[in-house]
């Protein structure tokens, strides 16, 4: 959900308080993993995006926006 913002007007100054931020996480089916996962993490060495490019297909589907980096 979109953060709320709180603010006070005091004299001639604003005030904000602090954003908080909700969220929601669904496990969903995804290729390559026997139970649901709501959370995956990869990790590239510097320069390469593969484990990227191949979580973002099993996840959305489709290929990265960017593709794959180029050396």
């Amino acid at each position: 959900m979109k953060p709320s913002q709180e603010s006070n007007t005091k004299e001639d100054s604003v005030e904000f308080g602090n954003d908080t931020i909700e969220a929601e996480f669904i496990d969903r089916d995804v290729a390559g993993f026997t139970d649901a996962k709501s959370v995956i993490f990869g990790r590239d060495e510097s320069g390469s995006t593969s484990v990227r490019d191949e979580l973002f297909q099993s996840v959305f589907g489709a290929a990265h926006p960017d593709g794959p980096a180029t050396p």
